[in-house]
């Protein structure tokens, strides 16, 4: 998964002509380290989303930005918005269901 930065992040999501899961996680989180695998597969499976990782550690701003209070946080965004938000470890199935709708 593309890591995005506060740099990156208004280009590479808020910009984005296809609907973005971006993965806010920690490098020292068990939980995102658990989850890439998954968000690996979904991304291979979903061509038509696109999946993005933001490093709290290094991007705060945009952790505060979006109220990130608990790694991992996925969050959807279509045509720029965010439309929703799922907190904690999720499992494939968990996240396919975000993405229902928007899968090709």
């Amino acid at each position: 998964m593309k890591e995005v930065t506060i740099e990156t992040f208004k280009s590479e999501v808020e910009e984005s002509t296809q609907p973005v899961l971006v993965k806010f996680f920690a490098t020292w989180c068990g939980p995102c380290k658990a989850m890439s695998p998954i968000l690996e597969e979904l991304a291979a499976e979903t061509p038509s989303v696109k999946f993005v990782e933001v490093n709290v550690e290094r991007a705060r701003d945009l952790a505060v930005r979006y109220r990130v209070r608990a790694v991992p946080t996925l969050m959807l965004f279509v045509e720029g918005a965010l439309v929703t938000v799922k907190v904690g470890a999720a499992t494939k199935t968990e996240i396919a269901d975000l993405l229902t709708g928007l899968r090709k």
